[in-house]
Parts: C-alpha cells; sequence; structure tokens
C-alpha cells in the first residue's frame, strides 16, 4: 500500500485544527455482555487496531485483552455459565462467518465450525443448558438451515430446514431450551417467526399472515407461555405484538408512532426492554410485561444500543453514544436510577467541546414530500454561500442517519467542509410507505431527492455552489455515481467507496441466499430490463467530468470488486480523472484500523485537492 501523503491546505478549516489520525485513533466499541455472575463485562473493541475481545470489570477498571485474532470479530457471547465465550469472525471481510471457542480469561482459540467457504449466523445461546444455536448454508448455498450445538459434545443437530431461498436465523431459545424461536426472512417485505421444538422438530409458524408484513426480534416471556415480537403488521410503523403460545392469541403489547428497533426481557421476569426511534434517537423503555407499566431512568439523548439484563434484573448493560461522544458501554441501575460509565473511547487530543453536533432540518423535495436530515457545519461559519459541501447519501439504502458518532463527518467538519446527511426516500424510520418508495426505483426518486437536498444547501446559503461534493458508501456509492452520471454539472468532486455501478452484475453477483430479497428491492434482471438498463449508471459514464476518487475492497461478498473495476476503466480510456485504492484486506467496509486512516486521509486529500477554490 502506499505511504499515505500529508493533506494539502483546506479551505476555511476550523481555529482548532485536529489532524485525520486523532478521530480515527478513537476507539470503537461495541457487543456488551455481562457475565452470568455480573461481575465482569465482554465486548468487542479495536483498542489495538483489530475487532477483538476484551473485557474488564463490570466496576470499572481496566479491560483484558482475550482473544488476538487478525480478523474482524463480528459478535460475541457468555456460555457455560460465563466459563468460555462463543464468538463469530470470517476472513479478510469475506463475510464467511465461522463460530470460535475461548475460555473466559482467553487462550487457545478453537474453531468449532471450520467451514471456510460456509457462512454462519450465531443465534442464541441457553444458558440454562450448555447449547448455542446458528444458521448456516453448507447444504445449499442459497438457503440457511438451522442447528443446535452442544459445546460439550460438540454434537451439531439440524432442526430446521430450509426449502426455498432465503435465510433462516434461530432468534431465542425458550428458559427451559427446549423450544427456539427462528425468523424466517422471504425477502424485503416479509418475514414469520417460527416456534421449533429441538426434540421433536414440531414447527409451528406463530405469525402466519396475508399481505406484506416484518416480524423480528422475538423473545420469550420469563414463564416461557408467551412470546414479543416486533411488527409492522397493519402499521406503519414497527411496534410490539405479544402472542399467547396456548391460544394464539395476538394483541398489540405497544403501539407508538415511531419504530421499536429491539426487545428483551429481564431474566427474572420483572422487565420488558425494548429500543424506541425518535428522529434517530434510538431510546431504551423498559416497561412491566404485564401491566405495561414504565420505569422512568432518564437515559442520556443519542443513540443507545445492546441493552443486556444482569440476571438478578437490576442492571442493564448497553452501549450509548452520540454526535460528540464515541460508543462507550454503561451500566444502569434499576433500583437506583443511576448510570455508569464502563468503557472509555475517546483518546487524548479530542474534547467533546471540540466536535461539533448536527442539526435536524427539513425540507420538501420536487414532489411535495417531505425530507429531512442532518447538517453539520463547522464551527464560525454563517450561511453566506462561501462555505464547501458535502453531500452523503447512506447506504442501505433501508436505513437512516442516527444520531450517532461519526468519525467520518467530524474529519470533514474540522477541516472546513459543511456535511448534509438526508433521509432520502427508502429510509427507514419514517414508516414502511415511506421506505418502499425506493425498491425497484433505485435512481429514481431518490436521486431527485439527492438533487432537492443540494438546492436546499444553496438556497439557504450553506453551501457554496461551485464546491459541493457527493460522498458514499454502498448504496451511497450507488448514489455517488448516479449523482455524476445524471447531474454531472451539479458536483465538483465525488468518492465511490464499493457502490455498484452495473445492476445487472450487481444483482448477478450479491450471495445465493439474497436473492429474492435484491430482486424485490433493485429489480429482476428479465422482467425489469428496461428499468435496470437505465439507471445503471455504467450505461451513462461518457457523461462524467467529475474528478472521481474510488475505494474498494477485494473481498467484498456484496458489491464486488469488478463493479469498481469497471467504472474505472471505462473512465481511464476516456481520459477523465478517476483514482482508484483496492484494499486486499478487506471485504464490505473496513476490519482493519490502518486501512480506514489510509481510506480517510485519501478521500481528504482528493476533496481538498479539487474543492479549493
Amino acid at each position: 500500500m502506499p505511504e499515505t501523503k500529508p493533506a494539502s491546505k483546506p479551505p476555511k478549516a476550523n481555529s482548532k485544527r485536529l489532524e485525520i489520525d486523532h478521530f480515527l485513533r478513537i476507539r470503537r466499541t461495541f457487543g456488551g455482555r455481562l457475565s452470568p455472575d455480573g461481575s465482569t463485562v465482554l465486548f468487542v473493541s479495536n483498542i489495538d487496531g483489530r475487532y477483538n475481545l476484551w473485557t474488564c470489570p463490570a466496576a470499572g477498571g481496566w479491560p483484558t485483552q482475550i482473544t488476538f485474532q487478525e480478523e474482524m470479530i463480528l459478535g460475541a457471547a457468555w456460555v457455560r455459565n460465563g466459563a468460555q465465550v462463543l464468538f463469530t469472525a470470517d476472513y479478510q471481510g469475506n463475510e464467511n462467518r465461522q463460530l470460535f471457542l475461548v475460555p473466559r480469561e482467553g487462550g487457545h482459540v478453537e474453531n468449532l465450525t471450520d467451514r471456510p467457504e460456509v457462512q454462519t449466523f450465531l443465534g442464541d445461546v441457553s444458558l440454562s443448558t450448555r447449547l448455542a444455536a446458528f444458521s448456516d448454508n453448507r447444504r445449499k448455498p442459497d438457503r440457511f438451515d438451522c442447528y443446535v450445538l452442544d459445546l460439550v459434545s460438540r454434537k451439531e443437530t439440524r432442526i430446521l430446514t430450509r426449502d426455498i431461498n432465503g435465510i433462516d436465523v434461530p432468534a431465542a431459545f425458550s428458559p427451559d431450551g427446549r423450544r427456539i424461536l427462528v425468523y424466517r426472512d422471504y425477502h424485503n417485505l416479509n418475514s414469520d417467526i417460527l416456534l421449533v421444538d429441538r426434540r421433536t422438530g414440531r414447527t409451528r409458524n406463530l405469525t402466519a399472515h396475508e399481505g406484506d408484513a416484518r416480524f423480528s426480534s422475538a423473545v420469550f416471556s420469563p414463564s416461557g407461555d408467551r412470546v414479543f415480537v416486533v411488527s409492522d403488521q397493519d402499521h406503519e410503523f414497527k411496534n410490539v405484538l405479544r402472542i399467547d403460545l396456548e391460544t394464539g392469541n395476538r394483541e398489540w403489547f405497544f403501539e407508538p408512532k415511531n419504530d421499536v428497533a429491539a426487545l428483551t426481557v429481564s431474566p427474572d421476569g420483572k422487565w420488558l426492554a425494548m429500543l424506541e426511534d425518535k428522529g434517530g434517537n434510538l431510546t431504551p423503555r423498559i416497561v412491566h410485561p404485564r401491566t405495561r407499566k414504565p420505569l422512568d431512568l432518564k437515559w442520556p439523548k443519542g443513540l443507545s444500543t445492546g441493552l443486556d439484563f444482569g440476571r438478578d434484573g437490576r442492571t442493564v448493560l448497553y452501549s450509548h453514544q452520540g454526535p460528540t461522544r464515541p460508543a462507550d458501554l454503561w451500566i444502569a441501575d434499576i433500583k437506583k436510577g443511576s448510570h455508569r460509565q464502563i468503557t472509555h473511547s475517546l483518546v487524548g487530543g479530542i474534547r467533546e467541546k471540540d466536535l461539533v453536533s448536527p442539526r435536524r432540518v427539513h425540507f420538501e423535495s420536487f414532489d411535495g414530500l417531505r425530507i429531512s436530515g442532518l447538517l453539520y457545519l463547522p464551527r464560525g461559519t454563517k450561511p453566506d454561500g462561501t462555505t464547501p459541501a458535502i453531500l452523503w447519501p447512506h447506504g442501505g439504502p433501508n436505513y437512516h442517519n442516527e444520531n450517532r458518532f461519526h468519525p467520518w463527518f467530524q474529519t470533514f467538519v474540522s477541516r472546513g467542509y459543511a456535511v448534509f446527511a438526508p433521509d432520502f426516500r427508502g429510509s427507514t424510520g419514517y414508516g414502511k410507505t415511506f421506505q418502499r418508495l425506493i425498491f425497484r426505483d433505485w435512481g429514481g426518486g431518490d436521486l431527485k431527492d439527492l438533487i432537492a437536498s443540494v438546492d436546499f444547501l444553496k438556497e439557504k446559503g450553506y453551501a457554496d455552489p461551485e464546491r459541493i461534493a457527493v460522498v458514499g458508501m454502498s448504496y451511497g456509492g450507488f448514489a455517488v455515481l448516479t449523482c455524476i452520471t445524471r447531474a454531472p454539472e451539479v458536483f465538483r468532486a465525488a468518492v465511490d467507496a464499493y457502490g455498484p455501478a452495473n445492476l445487472f452484475t450487481f444483482i448477478d453477483s450479491n450471495p445465493p441466499s439474497w436473492r429474492e430479497g435484491i430482486y424485490a428491492l433493485v429489480g429482476h434482471p428479465e422482467r425489469d430490463r428496461a428499468y435496470l438498463e437505465d439507471r445503471s449508471p455504467m450505461n451513462r459514464v461518457g457523461n462524467i467530468r467529475t474528478p472521481l476518487l474510488v475505494i474498494q475492497g477485494k473481498n467484498d461478498p456484496r458489491v464486488a470488486q469488478a463493479e469498481s473495476d469497471q467504472i474505472v476503466e471505462a473512465l481511464r480510456a476516456k481520459g477523465r480523472t478517476v483514482e482508484y485504492v483496492v484494499y486486499e484486506d478487506e471485504g464490505h467496509g473496513f476490519s482493519r484500523q490502518k486501512n480506514l486512516i489510509d481510506a480517510l486521509h485519501r478521500t481528504v486529500d482528493f476533496l481538498d485537492q479539487h474543492m479549493q477554490s
């Protein structure tokens, strides 16, 4: 990899200049789990530059590293009453996850699956037994079956066979360990929750329905006679449904006018916890599972995720972050109503007051649809039309901009750029009707929303009309290519990170188990041929005049390297300005700190070069 060059002089940088490396040396911490005895917190962090497992005392203290993997660890759980840790990792971003086991104190790591060509999803672990549930596609690449693994004997038992294209994932063991809830995905519009008896194989669909509806985040009540499920059936937003397993009766337990993101139940049965999405803030809500009486814990504003109850039901471990505070683990004491920070991810040289909080703004798009977004402005700038700006279409596209810590945004703002991250049609969090507007319309209404975003920035004076860049990753990379092929005169510079360039080759190269979902979201290569030809950026590559930087991971299973190769080769053949970097040990995104730092350096260098007056 070439050595990173120092960044060129930026436009209107802040009075306190923070170096790029400052932002990316901030650690990322996620996947927190309380040990069964409540004494220890397990988590994933890139403290050593790679994502490994660490532990620290629940009372606070110095963290201890227990794995030293070269590859990114994606998630973990305590098993065998806290004596061991079960975790998943892939190889250089290829997403063929495997299951590994390591002692609580660290040491020898055992590969339990050792099937390099197979993708594995870890489901739930039963603390009352010695069992772990998972699914994989060893039998057929386009479908995932469910298994139970005995962690002592190492015996695997298939409990559910997927008979159509798609993914089944075990969601939760019953309290006695006999039954398992399984999430069954059909495509982007539909899913169900199945109840499987692992001894008899008897399977029952708890959420059989007509029309389009999604069911997810299923958990048992502590008594095992009820199930709580997140669903949007007959609702615009994802609400909480309660199902009686004896009668099959369903009733809505919690119906807010926004999405519920996740569910968990305390081991003592006293509390049901959920995450409520309010304008990009994820706020925990804890209620009694029968009376629905809420518990007021005064949660901090921002993004709280990963709720995990202690066995006594008194403590809750969670991750919290905000625009000026990276994700860290906290413990809430339900009885005292207090919150205590466990990990500390900010590093020397950066203070919260040096960072910028966004403002949420709204505007009407081309057809009157209301679009919201997060606007980051450099300190001291005025809306006088002189600030260079970056338009950031998010990935997904079924995702939305959350009120979280974003090191790329903070880097850009510290160097004098305004950043606007709009939630264009297709984004989540605004109801399923809004979300579905992008289905089989990539590069249509979404593009018009992005151009309307630029118009909004110009009209309000937030951006210099002659110095606007567009930067995006994954679907956001597709949006970048769409912007500079359909509206090349609007953008001064562009950065595409692993974005699809040709919708036909993109559809064809996706994982086989995604096929029906991709047909629903993007389009069918035969039935939708004319539309896909019209919307593929490769078919309009001759329109590109905007200088372009392309970033790609060699092992990306979602957006294959061929997508970036073809757009770069076509531009080079036409003599256009294009820079290209491929990371040999990455997949879809960045798992290695050194690559993330290099990519951000290259992006800033490129923008500074082409956006200066």
